[in-house]
C-alpha cells in the first residue's frame, strides 16, 4: 500500500494485506478466489490459470494479459526484472512487461542433457541478458533459445535463486 505493509501469501492460496497492526481482509483473501502461485510485479498481482497470464491489483477485476498455446499448462509462474515468466512441462515463456511480447524457449535441450523425463523449472533469473533457470535436476542458463545445464550444479533440486547485484552472484 502507499503508506507501507506486507503482502501474505499463504499456504491456503489466500493473498492478504498486514498493514503493522492487523491482517485485511481478518478473513478469506483479497482475491475471490485461492491461487497456488502469485508474483508481484509493477504494481500487479499475476497469476496464471491452464494456459493464461492474468494480472490483477485488489479492488479491481482481473485482466487477461496473454495466452500461451492451448495444450499447455502452466506449471509455474514468477518474474524477473521487467519480466514474468512461465514453464510448462515442455517450454519456458517470458513476457516482457515494456512491450508485452512472449518469447518461447524449447525445454527439449535440457531434457537432452538430463536422464530424468520431466524436469520442471522452480525458479528463474534475468542476468546480465541471459535466463538463468534452477530446476529439479540443476542449474541451467540460456545462449538464445538454448538451455546449457552448468556442470557445478551436478542434478541437484534447485528451489529458489537469488542474484546479488552487488556482488555480482548467483546463490543457488
Amino acid at each position: 500500500g502507499p503508506d507501507g505493509g506486507l503482502w501474505i501469501h499463504d499456504i491456503h492460496g489466500q493473498l492478504r494485506f498486514f498493514d503493522g497492526q492487523h491482517i485485511l481482509p481478518r478473513s478469506g483473501s483479497v482475491f475471490e478466489r485461492k491461487l497456488s502461485q502469485v508474483a508481484y510485479s509493477r504494481q500487479y498481482f499475476w497469476f496464471s490459470e491452464n494456459n493464461k497470464i492474468f494480472r490483477f491489483k485488489p479492488n479491481f477485476p482481473q485482466e487477461l494479459i496473454t495466452s500461451l498455446p492451448a495444450n499447455r499448462r502452466i506449471l509455474k509462474l514468477g518474474v524477473s526484472n521487467k519480466f514474468v515468466w512461465a514453464a510448462t512441462a515442455e517450454n519456458f515463456y517470458t513476457l516482457d512487461l515494456d512491450d508485452n511480447s512472449v518469447i518461447e524457449y524449447p525445454l527439449s535441450f535440457v531434457y537432452q542433457s538430463n536422464s530424468q523425463k520431466r524436469v520442471i523449472v522452480n525458479d528463474a533469473k534475468y542476468v546480465s541478458d541471459r535466463w538463468i533457470l534452477g530446476t529439479t535436476s540443476g542449474v541451467y542458463f540460456n545462449q538464445g533459445k538454448k538451455f546449457y545445464h552448468i556442470r557445478a550444479s551436478g542434478k541437484h533440486h534447485i528451489e529458489s535463486l537469488h542474484f546479488s547485484q552487488k556482488r555480482r552472484e548467483l546463490i543457488v
